[in-house]
């Protein structure tokens, strides 16, 4: 770009960028940026440069990628930070990187080798775990010898073998994201991991496709990650560990940002297998077996850790395991869930005993094993002069992947009881079928975990949360809550900027709602008028309220739509939108039909979706422990402070899928009645965009 005039402040200096960026925008696509997108970088610039976290609900048309993305590297002209923005999936990273960016560096304003895309180590292939499964698993077909653990045993080698050689011929790059083939059911045990990476002492480190991926973080300037790396890597770094990237130093943009509070629920939460534990803690005697008859080993632990193999007798955690079992095995689980919640996360008088007394054995019994597993990783080269050849690696790789296999187990047990010693507010329950009792715990909001991780302390750079839905019934105070917003944060609202008149919200002349008195019949009645709404050559988005309703619908819908109908669950969503879009293409109708998690993220613009059919108001039922804890501390404000205000969240995102473009205009068909005969629904009805709203008059429930 052309350098600008010297203005007279760092702000004024961030502003004319931001101008001057428009101005080649406009000039080069002939498209002319609107008010609201202009607000919207100036904020985002303007919250960054004063390190004050800043919340901005952008509805869909406001451009909000392109306006956070120069506010933010406005920014960065200014201050020299670099930027992290963060989505909330990585089909979304994907997107921004692939086609997003590509248009600030068609127009000059970033330099692309200074963008860089950032997955974790669990992303990429470790090659040398992989030619270590298909070695185990040809062993253990042969002649029944071999270790491998529980997750390599369910892989075959006609799965791996392929992508170990499409990665040595080039034809992939090692992020299973991106890998065409057939992959195993899980990729998690030759992937990249921690606990098992030698670095620079690995004989495919040179090639190694997360090191590749991880030297191009090295100066970049404009990082894309996503919600669940970012949240995992502010965790490692205030444990005291080494994250992918030093985020804390980076200014952030959260996109998608209404998904914060949850996926922070998931990253604070902790699920131990108990029965997987009892069933693992064996494979450390075999451990300790290997180690006794592999002297130079067992020395070396011993001279430098000062432990002996008999630290790794897992015999009096497994006999205390046992009294912890048979104690949870006499409670009583709900039959149709197979959980029992713990109110207020207490649990009973003796599964505490029992608990703790696993605790106290598991600790020390981790403790030794860490020292171990990362002395085999990291030490015992240095510590001996180990006699080469296969019968030593193999001995070596198998008294490892039993050493953290266990590892792993223990960590989440201890996981687990770290937060119930944490004081905080959770929800605690336990799962029990024929084969698993887990226990798990989560924190009952967001917060709990975002107010350490990002507002507990003065950050040295900038927080921007981003999305086309923040606000509800009560604006952007329920929001606030569940992030843990500091007194310091910002919020705004941008105007809405499509001509929603031109398009119609009806809410359909249903007699019944889906309410429990009157669900039978309110299905009934849908099915004999959801097919008179759906019109032949139009694209058309049904979301239902549940994977059952989906389920009891598809064969009627099929019938009556035969190949024109689409469902979510038959083919990966990607699939299904591209033969959706190839069959309005062709000139003829298509139904994509799914759950509410359809509407996230989905963009079907113009002929693609000209009408959005809702069968229910999107109320959750409190059945997930969480929300169950929170519908018992809340009591009679359970629905107005938390389920109306989210089910407002999650019917903004839905009625949001029919216009994308400017141009675009449809109609959206609930078939809710609630959101006309009820107090609450008319005040869903208002907080709506302003579609020309059409109530019908009630008439026969069915013919």
């Amino acid at each position: 770009m052309t350098p600008l005039p010297e203005p007279v402040t760092p702000k004024d200096k961030a502003l004319a960028w931001i101008a001057y960026a428009y101005t080649r925008l406009e000039s080069q696509s002939g498209l002319s940026a609107r008010p609201a997108q202009h607000r919207l970088s100036r904020l985002v610039c303007a919250a960054l440069l004063a390190r004050k976290p800043l919340a901005a609900e952008a509805p869909t048309g406001t451009g909000k990628t392109l306006a956070y993305l120069l506010g933010a590297l406005a920014a960065q002209e200014v201050s020299g930070t670099p930027v992290v923005v963060s989505t909330a999936t990585k089909a979304l990273q994907q997107q921004l990187v692939s086609t997003d960016l590509p248009r600030l560096v068609a127009l000059g304003v970033i330099d692309p080798k200074v963008v860089a895309l950032a997955k974790g180590r669990s992303n990429y292939i470790c090659l040398r775990e992989a030619h270590g499964a298909v070695h185990s698993l040809i062993q253990m077909g042969m002649d029944g010898e071999g270790y491998a653990d529980d997750r390599v045993t369910q892989m075959e080698p006609s799965e791996v073998s392929p992508m170990i050689s499409a990665f040595d011929s080039g034809k992939w790059n090692g992020d299973f994201d991106l890998y065409e083939g057939v992959r195993p059911r899980s990729v998690i045990p030759i992937a990249v991991s921690s606990d098992t990476c030698i670095r620079n002492k690995c004989e495919h480190f040179r090639d190694c496709a997360y090191f590749k991926a991880r030297k191009e973080l090295t100066g970049a300037r404009l990082v894309v990650a996503n919600h669940d790396l970012v949240l995992a890597d502010l965790a490692v770094v205030a444990d005291g560990g080494d994250g992918t990237f030093p985020v804390e130093r980076y200014n952030v943009i959260f996109d998608e940002a209404h998904h914060l509070p949850e996926k922070a629920i998931a990253v604070g939460s902790a699920d131990t297998n108990l029965v997987s534990l009892n069933v693992t803690l064996p494979k450390l005697t075999g451990a300790v077996k290997i180690l006794e008859s592999f002297e130079l080993v067992k020395n070396a632990v011993a001279r430098n850790l000062r432990l002996s193999p008999e630290v790794m007798d897992p015999t009096e955690l497994r006999a205390r395991l046992r009294l912890l079992l048979s104690a949870l095995n006499a409670l009583d689980v709900r039959e149709d869930t197979e959980i029992l919640r713990f109110p207020k996360g207490t649990l009973p008088p003796d599964v505490q005993k029992e608990l703790k007394a696993v605790i106290d054995e598991a600790a020390r019994l981790h403790r030794d094993s860490v020292q171990i597993a990362n002395f085999l990783r990291d030490g015992l080269s240095q510590a001996v002069d180990l006699p080469p050849g296969p019968v030593t690696q193999t001995k070596l790789h198998e008294l490892s992947k039993r050493i953290l296999e266990v590892k792993r187990h223990l960590g989440e047990l201890l996981k687990f009881d770290g937060l119930l010693q944490s004081g905080n507010r959770l929800a605690v329950w336990m799962v029990r079928d024929n084969k698993v009792i887990r226990l798990n715990a989560a924190p009952l909001e967001g917060a709990d975990v975002l107010r350490p991780l990002l507002w507990a302390q003065e950050r040295a750079a900038g927080v921007v949360m981003v999305s086309a839905t923040l606000r509800d019934l009560g604006g952007f105070e329920r929001f606030t809550k569940r992030a843990g917003l500091p007194p310091s944060a910002y919020c705004e609202a941008m105007p809405y900027t499509f001509d929603y008149g031109k398009s119609q919200l009806v809410v359909a002349d249903m007699s019944a709602t889906p309410k429990y008195g009157e669900r039978q019949e309110f299905v009934k009645e849908l099915k004999a008028k959801l097919p008179r709404a759906i019109r032949p050559n139009e694209g058309t988005l049904l979301l239902f309220p549940s994977w059952a309703m989906l389920k009891d619908f598809t064969p009627m819908l099929q019938a009556q739509l035969g190949d024109r109908l689409r469902v979510q669950g038959e083919q990966p969503v990607r699939v299904l939108v591209r033969e959706h879009c190839e069959a309005i293409d062709r000139g003829e109708g298509a139904v994509l039909a799914g759950v509410a998690t359809l509407a996230e993220g989905l963009d079907l613009p113009g002929k693609y979706c000209m009408h959005v059919a809702i069968m229910a108001l999107p109320f959750a039922v409190p059945a997930d422990p969480v929300e169950e804890e929170l519908a018992e501390l809340l009591g009679n404000q359970y629905f107005a402070k938390r389920s109306l205000p989210d089910a407002m969240t999650r019917l903004t995102q839905m009625v949001g899928r029919l216009l994308r473009r400017e141009s675009d205009e449809g109609r959206v068909t609930i078939f809710d009645r609630r959101l006309a005969s009820t107090g609450y629904g008319r005040e869903m009805m208002r907080a709506l965009p302003p579609f020309n709203k059409v109530i019908e008059k009630v008439s026969a429930a069915t013919p």
